[in-house]
């Protein structure tokens, strides 16, 4: 029984770090080399998520093997190799929303804050502390100190990142997305309200109204879907890192956190391009075309 559950483990933890890697990296060339979707800074966000993602995918699951096959006892190395990622994961995706959330709560200040300058400092900082915390480890590390001096600093040091990068995201995000949530039904209430009045005045179509809706709905579905997304899976990673600085912490629930984190990495394209409109038509063009392509070559 062991056995079999070690090998769905296994199976599906690099199963789902493959498709981390694939979607991410998909999602890095639409933006990359497609010039529609580079014009808009919110997509700079979402390609610096994306990298973040990518590495965790990369880096998450074979470390935790490599480890769990030879024994790791270099901790330092650890978040040198994996837990960077992880914290820039988290970094972009406050990112993002804060993004977002100015975008729909204050669109006037929005336009003041989405340019191409700003947006290249906020990525450069959203990257910078997790780097700067993956290397301040190397600090006790390499220096004469007394064993209990050293687990202590560790120790501190957990639970530092514990609270900036794991309980501090998961209140912030839960709030923004639920503040998000409450301004667009009330701006939707009072939009039906307007429309409602124009339509008594003025004859509009159907067609015309709902894909109009459809196109202001996009960034908040988008932005609620991966938040979602993000505390159903790093909230079990948060409880996991609690009981392993004050405890002693069962394998299942570990196998488990991984899971969770690495599913949050694999599904956010998903997210993005089931919500994301621009995205979602670059894919099927890619797609149609891709297919245009492939039928072509089989009748020559």
């Amino acid at each position: 029984m062991e056995q079999w559950k070690e090998t769905m483990f296994v199976t599906l933890g690099w199963l789902i770090s493959a498709s981390a890697i694939v979607g991410n990296a998909i999602l890095i060339y639409l933006i990359a080399f497609r010039q529609r979707l580079r014009s808009g800074t919110p997509n700079w966000f979402i390609l610096s998520l994306a990298v973040a993602d990518l590495f965790v995918g990369a880096t998450y699951f074979p470390y935790n093997r490599g480890c769990n096959d030879t024994g790791c006892s270099q901790i330092h190395v650890h978040w040198l190799c994996v837990d960077l990622f992880l914290s820039a994961s988290v970094t972009n995706l406050c990112l993002l929303t804060v993004d977002r959330y100015i975008a729909i709560v204050k669109p006037l200040q929005y336009l003041t804050f989405a340019t191409k300058l700003k947006a290249v400092l906020a990525i450069t900082a959203a990257w910078f502390f997790p780097i700067i915390t993956a290397l301040l480890p190397l600090s006790w590390t390499y220096i004469p100190l007394l064993p209990s001096t050293k687990a202590y600093s560790w120790k501190v040091f957990l639970m530092g990142t514990l609270i900036v990068y794991g309980i501090i995201p998961c209140v912030f995000l839960s709030l923004a997305i639920i503040h998000i949530i409450l301004i667009v039904r009330k701006w939707r209430i009072q939009r039906s309200l307007v429309i409602t009045q124009l339509d008594f005045n003025y004859s509009r179509s159907p067609r015309e109204k709902q894909s109009h809706a459809v196109k202001e709905m996009s960034s908040v579905r988008l932005v609620v879907a991966v938040v979602v997304l993000f505390l159903a899976c790093y909230l079990c990673g948060v409880c996991v890192r609690v009981m392993s600085v004050f405890g002693q912490l069962p394998d299942s629930v570990r196998k488990i956190s991984i899971i969770l984190i690495l599913a949050n990495s694999a599904t956010n394209p998903v997210a993005y391009g089931l919500f994301k409109e621009d995205l979602k038509r670059e894919l099927l063009c890619s797609f149609n075309a891709q297919k245009r392509f492939g039928h072509m070559t089989s009748i020559i």
